[in-house]
């Protein structure tokens, strides 16, 4: 087995002596509290024909999350997985650690060792502020994240808490198996990491870290923070120039992170704010040498991404007002935004999707006994003509064990350029979707 494929299998491989560990009735006592619960969607999916034959047109498949955790005294274990299983020709199959630790909690102090996952984000789309663990990126499941290897000390303070991270390790984040643009076809490898001037590497370890605070005050959620680590949203892109150019590697650079979120619920109102600055940390060569071969940056050949990055503030703010009815059911109306300040049109294009878009939605819970509820939405670029993206989602339980779901996606997002950017890549890849939950 060589050395990359040693390093993708170490952390199922400790993922399974833990959750070996927690599940042996021989090393847990009958007083030990365990439980396990877990979800297995089975789903379809059609596309809008694009006359590509390389690409999908229809999707089936498998996906699962499975969970179990026990409870012993002061001292707590939860190990999580997520998998997905696709039949297409571009499908996607993974297996991925999420929220996997130990925690010990003594108030008022706790803990934490583990892979964790971490979610500030108080907004509905747009998520400046979820800046720690990997995800997916250019494919179908950008919600999935990726448990980042974390030793957490807590402290409760006032109305919340004081936390310490440690980060060791970091996760790649996951690409579509191909990109498609300019009539060429590129697959994404093995993430590069830059480690200091002249000098990128492929070791996914060094250190990294910070601090937040938690507060609720009163109708106020607070959450403030100061974070460095690696990036994992803005890669830039390079190829070994030993091997086809269409074979890219994005490099990652350090950056640092100072901000927070804001929810404040008055009434039937809520109001939500994020905020992220990031400094980042790198010489953004035109290439690299490591291990006797030359990295070059794509961006030196075509006109694709960033060719630097430097100092960005990211900004997104929602409000939500919900109407309740007799009947028990409740309608919401959502209005959110966000922009990123200090940077040109191009470099916003290049830096987010969503670099300068509003979006309208309205949500309808039943709040039945099915959990009958939908969410229509509709997402505009304010910058950059004929770019929407349109959705529905309706989701309902058949039973204690049964969930069904339909959605629809809608994208308009004509390519403007010679190399499409953002939102493009994504031109009328038009969707329906079914999903059927089992719950166990």
């Amino acid at each position: 087995m060589n050395y990359l494929k040693l390093k993708s299998v170490k952390p199922i491989f400790f993922f399974l002596l833990f959750f070996l560990f927690i599940t042996s009735d021989q090393i847990l006592v009958a007083k030990t509290r365990y439980k396990s619960s877990g979800e297995i969607d089975f789903f379809a999916k059609t596309f809008k024909d694009d006359k590509n034959p390389e690409t999908d047109d229809q999707k089936i498949g498998l996906s699962t999350n499975l969970s179990a955790a026990f409870k012993k005294g002061k001292l707590r274990g939860k190990a999580t997985i997520n998998g997905k299983v696709e039949e297409a020709k571009t499908g996607e199959s993974f297996l991925f650690i999420e929220d996997s630790y130990l925690l010990y909690k003594k108030r008022p102090w706790l803990l934490k060792v583990g892979f964790q996952v971490f979610n500030w984000s108080t907004t509905e789309v747009f998520h400046p502020s979820d800046i720690i663990n990997s995800k997916f990126i250019g494919g179908e499941d950008t919600d999935k994240k990726k448990g980042e290897f974390t030793f957490l000390i807590q402290r409760r303070i006032g109305k919340g808490r004081l936390n310490l991270v440690v980060m060791p390790r970091f996760e790649d984040p996951r690409f579509a198996s191909k990109l498609f643009f300019s009539g060429n076809e590129y697959s994404i490898k093995e993430a590069l990491w830059w480690e200091e001037s002249g000098r990128v590497s492929f070791d996914n370890y060094g250190l990294q870290g910070g601090l937040f605070l938690t507060q609720s005050l009163g109708p106020m959620d607070i959450t403030l923070y100061a974070i460095k680590n690696r990036d994992r949203s803005n890669g830039i892109f390079y190829f070994k120039v030993e091997d086809p150019i269409k074979d890219l590697h994005p490099v990652y650079f350090q950056v640092q992170h100072y901000g927070g979120t804001l929810q404040l619920i008055l009434g039937a109102w809520n109001i939500k704010l994020e905020y992220d600055k990031r400094i980042f940390d790198g010489d953004f060569l035109d290439s690299y040498e490591l291990n006797g071969s030359t990295y070059s940056k794509l961006a030196g050949f075509v006109d694709f991404g960033q060719k630097e990055l430097k100092k960005y503030d990211w900004v997104a703010m929602g409000i939500e007002k919900t109407f309740y009815w007799n009947s028990g059911a409740e309608t919401t109306l959502i209005l959110e935004g966000q922009t990123i300040l200090n940077a040109s049109k191009e470099e916003r294009a290049n830096l987010d999707v969503f670099q300068k878009d509003i979006l309208f939605g309205i949500r309808h819970n039943l709040n039945d006994v099915m959990g009958s509820e939908f969410l229509l939405s509709a997402i505009k670029d304010l910058e950059r003509e004929k770019e929407h993206l349109m959705s529905f989602e309706y989701k309902r339980r058949l039973s204690s064990n049964w969930k069904a779901g339909i959605g629809l996606k809608a994208i308009e997002a004509p390519q403007k350029g010679l190399i499409p950017k953002g939102l493009e890549f994504s031109h009328e890849k038009n969707e329906l979707n079914l999903k059927l939950t089992r719950f166990f």
